[in-house]
């Protein structure tokens, strides 16, 4: 794999089938902040279960355990992907010296797949989402939904994707992603999804979508999902 050194100090590789990074170049660290972790209401929270769908290097576990383990929140992290060659870099990541323990703790759950801490479980599933959703039995708190984008993974924002995990949610559970595609927002529509957007910079928007919380989509975003949502070639 081709290693590129990201802006903010992080290490990212090229997945050559795909011909995309993992992560943007801008950083992967400060991504999976901006994208994720920092979007999170960690208030009157005590614990998380949270499944962490395309898992890919790392990051946004990695990043999700430091923010909850600096909160004193239990955390416990159901892991999956299939690009095993992928998850066989992590060791190789430049991680900042307070991010170190957390990473620890994930390289240890890498290697036995599965860890358990005090207010740390980990647990590693290899293989494709689409066949591991009917196993689970666990209700999740968030799902993070971080697959390549729309054009070279369409399978990840699926409906056939989003009925398997709609079972998966507790009654506070909500979905989280970086892509807002109109197609994607077509079908957590089509699924009976709640959603709405939010900002993850100037010119990108991530989702937030739940079959229970009362998330209100706005009218443009709508209107775009009406025009565009249906793919001609799925």
């Amino acid at each position: 794999m081709r290693e590129i050194k990201t802006n903010d100090g992080s290490i990212t590789f090229l997945n050559e089938d795909i011909n995309e990074f993992y992560n943007p170049l801008t950083g992967a660290i400060d991504r999976a902040f901006n994208a994720y972790i920092n979007k999170i209401d960690y208030s009157n929270k005590n614990e998380l279960k949270v499944l962490d769908i395309g898992f890919g290097l790392g990051y946004n576990s990695l990043c999700l355990t430091y923010e909850c383990l600096k909160r004193n929140i239990n955390v416990e992290i159901v892991a999956v992907d299939k690009d095993i060659g992928a998850i066989n870099m992590i060791p190789r990541l430049n991680i900042p010296d307070y991010l170190v323990y957390s990473h620890s703790l994930l390289l240890e759950g890498i290697k036995s797949k599965r860890t358990e801490h005090k207010n740390f479980r980990f647990r590693l599933e290899t293989g494709n989402i689409l066949d591991i959703a009917d196993k689970l039995k666990e209700k999740f708190d968030i799902i993070i939904l971080d697959p390549f984008s729309y054009s070279k993974n369409k399978e990840m924002y699926s409906s056939n994707l989003l009925i398997k995990l709609k079972k998966l949610f507790n009654k506070y559970g909500f979905l989280i992603c970086y892509n807002s595609n109109p197609v994607f927002v077509s079908n957590l529509l089509e699924n009976s999804f709640f959603i709405k957007k939010y900002e993850i910079s100037k010119h990108e928007h991530g989702i937030m979508a739940s079959p229970f919380l009362k998330f209100e989509l706005d009218d443009s975003s709508k209107k775009l999902a009406r025009a565009f949502g249906k793919d001609i070639n799925p």
